[in-house]
Order: C-alpha cells, then sequence, then structure tokens
C-alpha cells in the first residue's frame, strides 16, 4: 500500500507531462525525457527513472545487496581463519583486525566505483582526520571542519571533481590525450564521484565533531566516537 501511495503521488506531480499510456487497467503517466522502468512485481506501475542518483540506486539494487553479502561473507570467513590460527585474542585485537578488514575492503569497493578519483577522497578524509587530530577539542576543530567541508563542496561542483587532465596539464599532449587524460579515463563504475560525495562530507562533519565533544563530557572515552 505504502509503495502504490508513493506511485501515485508520483504521477500527481505537475513536473510531469500529459504523455503516457494505458497499461493493467490504470492510467500512468512520463515525464518528458524519462525512462522508465517496471518494478518487480507490479508489471503495471511505472516509475520516474530520470534522476541520475535515484537511476543508479535502482539499477544496482542487484549489486548492492551482492556487496552486502559478499561482504558479511568475507569477514566471517577472515574471522574463522585469523581464529583458527590464534587460540585466544584480547578486545584490542579483535578491534584492530575489524578495522584493518574494514580498511581494505573499503578502498577495493571504492576503487571500484571511483576508479583512480579515491586518491582525491583520499586527500579531503586525510585533511579531516588532522583537524580533528590535531584540535581535538578545541573551538578550532569545529570552525576548520565546517569550513573545509562546505569549502569543497562549492570547489567540487566548480572544478567538476578536478579532472586529472587540468590538475595535470604538463602530462597533457594536446585535446583528448595525455597521461591526465589517460587517468581520468580511469574513473571506476561512477566517475563522477563529487555527485555523491555530500552524504560523505556528512560523516565526516560528525566525526569531527563527535571527537570534539569527546573532550567535553567527563568520564568519556574517544573509542565511543
Amino acid at each position: 500500500m505504502l509503495l502504490q501511495r508513493i506511485i501515485q503521488t508520483t504521477r500527481n506531480t505537475s513536473s510531469y507531462s500529459p504523455k503516457g499510456g494505458y497499461s493493467g487497467g490504470k492510467w500512468y503517466v512520463q515525464p518528458a525525457g524519462a525512462q522508465v522502468f517496471q518494478l518487480i512485481g507490479y508489471s503495471q506501475l511505472k516509475q520516474d527513472n530520470s534522476d541520475n542518483q535515484y537511476e543508479n540506486v535502482r539499477d544496482n539494487l542487484p549489486i548492492l545487496f551482492a556487496v552486502l553479502f559478499l561482504h558479511t561473507g568475507l569477514r566471517q570467513a577472515f574471522d574463522k581463519l585469523y581464529l583458527w590460527r590464534t587460540s585466544q585474542e584480547t578486545a584490542d585485537q579483535r578491534l584492530s583486525r575489524r578495522v584493518g578488514f574494514g580498511l581494505v575492503f573499503s578502498f577495493i569497493f571504492l576503487a571500484f566505483l571511483h576508479g583512480l578519483s579515491i586518491f582525491k577522497m583520499l586527500l579531503i578524509l586525510a585533511i579531516n582526520y588532522v583537524i580533528a587530530m590535531k584540535y581535538a577539542g578545541t573551538i578550532a576543530n569545529p570552525i576548520l571542519t565546517w569550513t573545509f567541508n562546505i569549502g569543497i563542496l562549492f570547489l567540487n561542483e566548480m572544478f567538476e571533481g578536478y579532472r586529472y587532465a587540468h590538475m595535470l596539464p604538463w602530462l597533457a599532449a594536446g585535446e583528448g590525450g595525455g597521461f591526465g587524460h589517460a587517468m581520468d579515463e580511469l574513473g571506476g563504475f561512477m566517475p563522477r564521484w563529487e555527485i555523491h560525495f555530500n552524504i560523505t562530507m556528512l560523516r565526516l562533519v560528525s566525526f569531527n565533531i563527535d571527537y570534539y565533544w569527546s573532550h567535553h563530557h567527563e568520564g568519556g572515552s574517544v573509542m565511543e566516537v
């Protein structure tokens, strides 16, 4: 019922053109220039797929679920292999093991999604981490965190994700050539990483602010961040 109400609401939006059709005993409308796909189990229902970010999520749900199960399976296999080789494990060792596995898996996953642009993201992550560790519980931490990350959002939009061909002009061999252009071509499954960086920016701000407040609560532990 909820799904049907959402789709019905989508149909009634004023941004739709009168272009549409009749299917499954129901009328539907289609946005101008939109790609429409059929939902699993609801072949008579049409849904707007014109937004790029929603399209990426909807069209790649099988891949997302596959990665979810792959991550869970690999982590359990890694845990069993490690425990098989080690009879005893402390809490700190368990934490280090899980953090190590998460870092390796995340790096591989991001490299698949964004290709060589992962190094741009890692630079932004590193700067945020340095801000948090260096200024910790001082007022400079939240000020620099918000200033830097909001500025990054504008710069991402202005420079379109910082193309290597523009950043490395001395390696470019004319229009459409050169090492920088070749690096841009290795952009992964989702080359426009800057479009999806907004949520990551919120996570970065959240970490730095939580780290800031952890230094202003008596008895608090930074491990809770």
